[in-house]
Order: structure tokens, then sequence, then C-alpha cells
């Protein structure tokens, strides 16, 4: 079994092989971008799934689609609704805020 095998949904399967397969390429800054776009899809999908038992949860992820209608960048957004309810911890949270940082840079 390889790494990618071991990546439990489909959609985020995909992603994160194209995000391989255009690094092979040598798109680095693509596979940079669409890397840290495929945790954002991610969490946007635990979002949406938890929403459905949640309410409070369910609020965020309708905020995230009217976020998205009204073309503005819920990267952030997500990243700290991700932390605040415990779906990423510190160090992650970390992580993808200097992923978020530097997509525009590298």
């Amino acid at each position: 079994m390889n790494e990618i095998d071991k990546i439990q949904n489909e959609e985020d399967r995909i992603l994160i092989s194209d995000a391989i397969k255009l690094a092979d390429s040598g798109f680095l800054r693509a596979s940079y971008i669409m890397s840290f776009l495929a945790g954002i899809e991610s969490l946007k999908r635990r979002f949406k799934e938890l929403g459905k038992k949640d309410s409070g949860i369910g609020r965020i992820s309708t905020e995230i689609r009217n976020k998205e209608e009204r073309h503005e960048s819920i990267e952030k957004f997500v990243i700290d609704k991700a932390k605040e309810l415990m779906l990423i911890d510190d160090i992650e949270k970390s992580k993808l805020e200097y992923f978020w940082g530097m997509r525009s840079v590298y």
C-alpha cells in the first residue's frame, strides 16, 4: 500500500494525486497550491458532514458557501473554524497558516 492509498476520502485522494502529478511534471508552485487547497477542501467537507448533525457547524458550512458565492477568500476562515471546533490542533493550524501565507510567495 502506498501513501496515497492511506487517504480514506476519494475526493481527497484525487486532489493529492493531482498535486503529486503536478510536482512530478515540474509544476511545483501549482502542486504547492493544489496541496493546500486539498486540505481546505477536506476541512470544508468535514464541516458539511458534521453540519448535518450539528446546526452550529451547519451555519459555518453555510457561511463558507456564502463567502464563496461572494468570491471572498475562505481559507483563513476555514482554518480558524477548524481549530475552534478542534478538527485540527495548534500545530496543524500553524502549518496550515504557514502554507496559506506562502502560497503567494512560493
